[in-house]
């Protein structure tokens, strides 16, 4: 199905089913968020490919995003906004809309994610679920802080799309995750890449030990 939203190009990606907080602080944006809460319409969230966020009015946008709806908003006395918005499903842009509204319009098609198919997923959603709460408890342990993994999804969708969320890697390569046909091929890549970042988390907190203070003794 194919329609037309406004859209926001961000230096950040988002994933259907995660939230995404931001502060709205540009003129257009502002007109932008105050129209869809009017209308009760979501807006297009799109990684910059290039030029620059929220001043560039000829930025181009990578092709594959997702649609975001207003959960939380906080007007400010400046008469900026802080919101939350939440992703909602993912499309690809067709083409970027002439209009006489301050931000861009896009045509979009809709691209969900294909439900699995192949014999196998299941115990790559089983070992993703197991490394993502290593992850998560090595990152806590890490930054000292407290993280509940009782929210970690328990279907297959919803556990990629969380994954792909938290993982501490660029943008572009969650671009990349965002770009996936299928729920197959992202659980595929999320236990790959899972198992490269735990590696490499380990690998730094044992420099880290090393060279903690008390690591040597003094004579």
């Amino acid at each position: 199905m194919m329609a037309e939203i406004p859209l926001f190009p961000l230096n950040t990606v988002l994933f259907p089913g995660t939230d995404l907080h931001l502060n709205i602080f540009e003129e257009r944006y502002k007109v932008m968020i105050t129209s869809c809460l009017e209308d009760k319409v979501p807006f297009g969230v799109v990684l910059i490919k290039r030029g620059f966020e929220a001043f560039d009015k000829d930025v181009e946008p990578f092709r594959i995003g997702c649609t975001a709806a207003i959960h939380r908003i906080e007007k400010l006395e400046n008469g900026n906004f802080n919101i939350v918005v939440r992703g909602l499903e993912r499309f690809r842009l067709l083409s970027i809309m002439k209009s006489n509204q301050p931000y861009s319009i896009g045509k979009i098609k809709n691209f969900s994610f294909k439900s699995p198919r192949r014999s196998g997923w299941e115990s790559n959603f089983h070992e993703l679920s197991s490394l993502v709460k290593r992850y998560l408890n090595k990152l806590s342990n890490e930054r000292k802080i407290v993280i509940d993994i009782s929210r970690i999804p328990d279907t297959p969708f919803e556990l990629a799309t969380f994954s792909s969320n938290i993982l501490l890697i660029s943008t572009l390569k969650k671009q990349y995750l965002l770009s996936l046909e299928s729920v197959d091929g992202l659980l595929d890549e999320l236990v790959f890449i899972y198992k490269r970042e735990l590696a490499l988390l380990d690998v730094l907190l044992m420099k880290k030990k090393i060279v903690s203070p008390g690591a040597f003794s003094k004579n």
